[in-house]
């Protein structure tokens, strides 16, 4: 909403001056006297007040609770990150996702959080109970040794060049076998050197470890009182080599205690008593600019109130507003620009609701979506296939089911044209007659089956796209006893028949209508194609999304790439080749979303069947 609403703000609010020439002539007066008030103060004065130490030290006890809050934040900030990577690592052993996945994800929060220097996980190994290393990260390429911390929550590892705050966390879960430890180094290097000001900054840590930060030592006298302070002591008096100081404490939820002190002779330095008569001439100047100011503010600030007045209940959610600022034409226009800007932003939060609603749908749609999908890898007894689905936005265009009936497998993949809601819909249409069709059908011994199967499927399809949408499908039969694969290609990808008697890999090419094109499939005998299938043998079908695949650089995973990886894992003997072929997309496209939904089938074999 922000970036469409900038260049809405900057049209209805006008950068001018609003003050009229009269206005500008007052203002010029007022601000001359202001300057001759000014002068006459630093050409007479020789130094500040004895007051102005209380004020100094209200400064740095300002300044000491903005440093903590900082801190506060850094160590919320690498706490919230570890979160997140916690999350992350319970995930991957509970989907059984490959082991750079939660690398991956490991790694991008790692890049994306602030303050972190170094992720380190152990993983404790079951069998054991030892702690092994299992990921371990760095940023911006920075090279850390850091000590293993022995506590839960915040130490400090004191082997760097410069303090760094470690936090460790033991992550585990009940539906989870094992446990892991994570250890994020967070240095406050760049933090302390952005803190600069009057002073010197320490800090003591949980584990009483004291680290030095702008000062070359902490002062024992104020280590031994801060550890007996109490809650409420803020400011700490006490001295050292025969000198006095102010310190000012404060404590952060994580336990550190951030430390200023400041040696009392400098806050004085340069502190003197002002004669009387300096003073009551600097207090009648300040009186006469005083009465000119006011005269100037009443006639200039009137409707102004009424501006301010509108723009308080702006903030307060009132965008109905219809104020009238009486005055000169500026103020007049202002008021107009700021009635004008409420109602823009009352149009903005609506369509914003409107964008929220129609995400929710969407991702409501997609959960729907995903229970259609088959897991990753299943065993039919006989046949194991091992698949990958991938949408390229909330909703995909991509389907694959398989069903075994006696000693025949049916496979088929489907790919609707597009992707978003009216391709999903066009989806479930398919799915919903998949569903149907297989209560009705006992067997796949039907020599017309795959014929009247794909029939009834173009026609679900017709019935929900009437024509402007359509889906390439590939379906086809295996018998295990017979070694026979009957199949039919309608418009699809080729899919490729692995050989296992070393004789290479097979493209079944023969080719039919597109699904959804009319109400009736016209269909011919060279739409259903045999082809043999040993027990050796797999077949991989894919969608287009996989070929189309680009990396960052714009390059694509082409079909010649595919065949060579599949027939390298194949001839290998490779037992999880879905996985392999995962990893290989993984690998390839990195951080780049997909321009479509990749999805794949592996089909072979089951390998106790092979033995039997």
């Amino acid at each position: 909403m922000g970036t469409d609403a900038d260049p809405m703000l900057s049209r209805v609010i006008p950068l001018k001056k609003l003050p009229s020439i009269q206005d500008k002539i007052r203002f010029a007066l007022l601000i001359l006297s202001g300057a001759l008030l000014v002068v006459l103060t630093t050409y007479l004065s020789r130094a500040l007040i004895h007051e102005k130490k209380r004020e100094g030290l209200e400064t740095l006890l300002t300044s000491t609770e903005r440093d903590a809050r900082g801190l506060e934040l850094r160590l919320f900030a690498v706490e919230r990150a570890v979160g997140s990577m916690s999350r992350l690592l319970l995930e991957s052993q509970k989907t059984g996702a490959a082991q750079n996945a939660p690398l991956l994800g490991v790694q991008q929060v790692l890049d994306t959080a602030p303050n972190l220097e170094r992720v380190l996980v152990y993983k404790r190994d079951g069998s054991d109970g030892r702690w092994v290393p299992w990921v371990s990260l760095q940023s911006n390429q920075k090279k850390l040794t850091t000590a293993i911390p022995v506590r839960e929550g915040w130490s400090v590892d004191p082997s760097q060049n410069f303090p760094a705050l470690v936090y460790l966390k033991t992550v585990s879960d009940p539906s989870v076998r094992g446990q892991f430890r994570i250890i994020a180094t967070a240095n406050v290097q760049d933090w302390v050197q952005s803190n600069h000001s009057q002073g010197f900054i320490g800090l003591i840590a949980p584990d009483q470890t004291v680290v030095k930060l702008l000062s070359d030592v902490l002062p024992e006298p104020l280590i031994k009182k801060v550890k007996e302070l109490r809650l409420n002591d803020l400011t700490v008096p006490f001295e050292d080599q025969g000198k006095n100081y102010t310190a000012f404490v404060h404590q952060s939820p994580q336990g550190f205690w951030l430390l200023r002190w400041v040696d009392d002779g400098a806050v004085l330095r340069g502190v003197f008593a002002l004669s009387l008569d300096l003073i009551s001439l600097i207090l009648l100047i300040a009186g006469v600019t005083l009465l000119i100011a006011i005269r100037f503010a009443e006639g200039l600030s009137r409707p102004f109130a009424v501006l301010i007045d509108g723009a308080r209940r702006v903030g307060q959610g009132d965008f109905d507003l219809n104020i009238r600022a009486d005055g000169n034409s500026e103020s007049l226009e202002l008021s107009d620009t700021l009635n004008e800007m409420a109602r823009k932003i009352r149009d903005l939060i609506q369509t914003e609701r409107e964008k929220v609603r129609i995400e929710q749908e969407l991702k409501t749609a997609s959960l729907i979506q995903a229970t259609m999908i088959p897991p990753n890898e299943i065993d039919h007894g006989a046949f194991r296939v091992e698949s990958h689905y991938e949408s390229a936005v909330e909703c995909g265009g991509d389907w694959w089911q398989s069903e075994v009936r006696g000693n025949k497998l049916l496979f088929v993949i489907a790919d609707v044209t597009g992707h978003g809601a009216g391709s999903a819909l066009v989806t479930a249409a398919i799915q919903s007659y998949f569903s149907t069709a297989l209560r009705l059908i006992i067997n796949f011994d039907d020599p017309n089956f795959l014929e009247s199967f794909l029939k009834g499927m173009n026609t679900a399809v017709y019935s929900v796209s009437k024509g402007e949408q359509y889906a390439t499908v590939f379906a086809c039969v295996i018998d295990r006893f017979s070694g026979d694969l009957f199949y039919s290609n309608m418009g699809h990808p080729f899919p490729l028949i692995l050989k296992g008697d070393g004789t290479g890999t097979r493209v079944l090419g023969a080719m039919g209508p597109r699904l959804g094109e009319s109400i009736e499939l016209s269909w011919s005998s060279e739409m259903l194609q045999r082809e043999s299938f040993d027990k050796n043998d797999a077949l991989f079908a894919y969608t287009d999304g996989l070929t189309d695949l680009k990396n960052s650089e714009g390059v694509l995973l082409r079909k010649k790439i595919l065949r060579q990886k599949l027939e390298d894992l194949f001839s290998a003997k490779t037992p999880d080749i879905g996985v392999k072929v995962r990893e290989m997309i993984a690998l390839h496209r990195g951080d780049v979303r997909p321009d479509d939904d990749v999805t794949f089938g592996f089909i072979r074999i089951h390998p106790s069947e092979k033995a039997s």
